[in-house]
């Protein structure tokens, strides 16, 4: 029922629209949980998307190294996946 619910609520909605619904519901599920999402003004298509739960907050101030994933697909011809890792320790060095 609540199901039926949300997708009369959300059937007006573009993709956006609906994806900030959900991380607004992710962050009211728990206080600690954050989220935000960047959408472009122009053509309303979400550009950047970043959430992280409040475990995930604890972990990191446990270990605070950062591990960076940045995927892109078709990036020549041949429709190749390229992923880009980045590494930073407590030290500050990046790898």
């Amino acid at each position: 029922m609540i199901q039926r619910q949300r997708v009369k609520t959300q059937a007006g909605l573009n993709d956006a629209q609906r994806a900030l619904a959900v991380l607004d519901e992710f962050c009211r599920q728990n206080g600690g949980n954050s989220a935000e999402i960047v959408v472009d003004s122009d053509t309303d298509v979400a550009r950047i998307v970043t959430f992280q739960t409040a475990k995930m907050k604890r972990l990191f101030k446990a270990f605070p190294e950062v591990v960076l994933v940045d995927s892109t697909h078709d990036t020549n011809s041949n429709r190749y996946k390229l992923f880009s890792f980045v590494v930073h320790d407590v030290f500050g060095k990046v790898s």
